[in-house]
C-alpha cells in the first residue's frame, strides 16, 4: 500500500526531471514495500540492473540511494566514456564537484597533458575508458567510486576465449585473459578528485594494462568532500565513523572495494582481474584503507591476494588511539605467507618535513608491516612537506603543504617499478 502512496510523488518529481525515466519510478515505488534482496526472480533482478545501468547517471544515482536495500551489491551506471583531459573542462560536471578551485584543476590537468605528451612520443599510448561505480559497505551504505580500465580490443579477447571447435566457450571462464588490479584510496578531498582519474588514467595506459578502481570510503557521489565552503563538520563526522572501534567500519567499505573490483559480489559484471594480482595505493588519508588491506590480507579465508601496497604522504596514526596499540596482528598473515611462499611489498614514500607524520609514526608501521611478513621500503625525501605529489599544493596558503617535483618523480617511479615486479 505504501508504493501506492509513494508513487504518485516520485510520478510528479520524475515527469519534471525526464517523461522518459517514469519507469525507473515504478521501480523505485516498489522498493517502498518490498526489497529487491527479497525479490525470487532473478530475472526481474537483472532487468531491474539494466534499466539502472540504461538510465542517466543522475537518474541511476537516485535509484541506488533510494533505500538501504539494493538490487545488487554493486551497480554501474554505466556510462563508459574515454578518460583523458577533455572530460574535465570545468570544476564541476552533472552536479559533481572535481577540484577545490580552477586553480587545482588547471594545476592537475595542465601536468596530465604533459605526461599525455610524453606517452605518445614513446608511443606507448593505450586508451582508457571509465564509469562511474557503486557499490555498498556491510551496512549498506553506498559507495560511489570510478573503474578505470584500457580499452581493449572485444574481438581480440572473444578470439582468445574461444574452444577448440572455435566456438566462443562461454562455459569456461578459465581461459579468458585476466588483469592487474589496483585499488586507489583517496584523501581528505574525497574520490571526486581529477587528480586521481590523472594517476589512474596513467596507470592503466601503461604496460600494466591494469583495472584501476579509484575507491570510495566517504560516501561521497558528488565531491561534497572539497568542502568548498570551508566548513569541515561533515568530514571530521564521517572520519570519526570510519576510524572509531578501531576502523570497523573503514575495514567494512575496504573489503567492499576489493571485492568490487574482483568482481566477488552478486553483480553480474566482471572486469577480468586477477585476485592474486592486487595491489593497493593510498595517498594521506588513503593510508588508512592500505592498513585495512593488510589486516583483510592476512585472513586465511580471503580470496585474494595484495601483493603491493603504497603510499604518499600517508598518515598512518588513528588519533587518540597509538599507532602501537592498533589492531595489526601478524599471527594468521605469518602462516598464510609461509603456506604459499608469496614475497608482499610495502613502498612508503614521505616526506621529512610533513608536520603530519612524525618519525615515531614511519617506524612503528614499518616494524608492524615487517611482523606481518611484508618487505617495507621507506623512501623519506629531504624538504618534502605533506601532498609532495600534487602540483595544485604550489597554490595552498597552508605551509604544511607544498608540490615537490624531485619528491613527486621519484616516488612515482619507485611505484611503476614495484608494480611492474608484482604484477606482471
Amino acid at each position: 500500500m505504501l508504493s501506492l502512496i509513494v508513487f504518485p510523488i516520485y510520478l510528479v518529481k520524475i515527469i519534471m526531471i525526464a517523461p522518459s525515466s517514469i519507469v525507473l519510478l515504478y521501480i523505485i515505488s516498489i522498493d517502498y514495500s518490498f526489497s529487491f534482496s527479497l525479490v525470487p526472480s532473478k530475472p526481474f533482478r537483472r532487468y531491474c540492473q539494466y534499466i539502472i545501468s540504461h538510465s542517466p547517471p543522475y537518474i541511476a544515482t537516485m535509484m541506488t540511494m533510494s533505500s538501504s536495500s539494493s538490487v545488487t551489491n554493486s551497480v554501474s551506471s554505466n556510462h563508459w566514456k574515454t578518460l583523458d583531459v577533455n572530460q574535465f573542462p570545468n570544476l564541476t560536471s552533472n552536479g559533481c564537484r572535481f577540484a577545490k578551485d580552477e586553480q587545482y584543476l588547471k594545476s592537475v590537468l595542465d601536468l596530465w597533458k604533459q605526461e599525455e605528451g610524453k606517452i605518445r612520443k614513446d608511443k606507448l599510448s593505450q586508451l582508457v575508458e571509465t564509469s562511474p561505480w557503486t557499490y555498498y559497505d556491510d551496512d549498506q551504505t553506498p559507495l560511489y567510486g570510478h573503474i578505470v580500465k584500457p580499452i581493449i580490443d572485444s574481438s581480440a579477447v572473444e578470439k582468445d576465449i574461444r574452444n577448440d571447435n572455435g566456438n566462443k566457450d562461454n562455459d569456461n571462464d578459465s581461459s579468458r585473459p585476466l588483469y592487474p588490479g589496483i585499488l586507489m584510496f583517496h584523501t581528505a578531498a574525497g574520490p571526486q578528485d581529477v587528480f586521481l582519474f590523472q594517476k589512474a588514467a596513467q596507470l592503466a595506459s601503461s604496460e600494466l594494462q591494469c583495472v584501476v578502481l579509484i575507491c570510495d570510503i566517504l560516501s561521497d557521489p558528488c565531491g561534497w568532500a572539497w568542502s568548498p565552503d570551508g566548513d569541515r563538520t561533515r568530514y571530521n563526522q564521517v572520519r570519526q565513523r570510519l576510524l572509531q572501534d578501531n576502523g570497523r567500519l573503514m575495514r567494512s567499505r575496504v573489503n567492499a572495494s576489493v571485492q568490487t573490483l574482483i568482481g566477488d559480489v552478486d553483480n553480474n559484471f566482471d572486469f577480468g582481474v586477477d585476485p592474486n594480482r592486487l595491489a593497493g595505493m593510498g595517498w594521506c588519508l588513503g593510508a588508512q584503507p592500505i592498513l585495512e588491506l593488510l589486516t583483510l590480507n592476512s585472513k586465511e579465508s580471503t580470496r585474494f591476494s595484495v601483493d603491493a601496497l603504497i603510499s604518499f604522504h600517508g598518515v598512518f596514526r588513528r588519533d587518540p588511539l597509538p599507532l602501537s596499540e592498533q589492531s595489526l596482528s601478524s599471527s594468521s598473515l605469518d602462516e598464510k605467507s609461509s603456506r604459499t611462499g608469496r614475497t608482499r611489498d610495502v613502498l612508503i614514500c614521505n616526506g621529512k618535513c610533513d608536520p603530519f607524520v612524525s618519525q615515531d609514526d614511519i617506524d612503528i608501521t614499518k616494524r608492524s608491516m615487517e611482523e606481518k611478513m611484508y618487505n617495507v621500503t621507506v623512501l623519506d625525501f629531504d624538504g618534502a612537506r605533506h601532498g609532495f605529489t600534487n602540483p595544485a599544493q604550489k597554490f595552498n596558503e597552508n605551509n604544511a603543504f607544498e608540490y615537490n617535483e624531485i619528491a613527486s618523480k621519484e616516488s612515482w617511479k619507485a611505484t611503476m617499478e614495484l608494480l611492474k615486479r608484482k604484477l606482471l
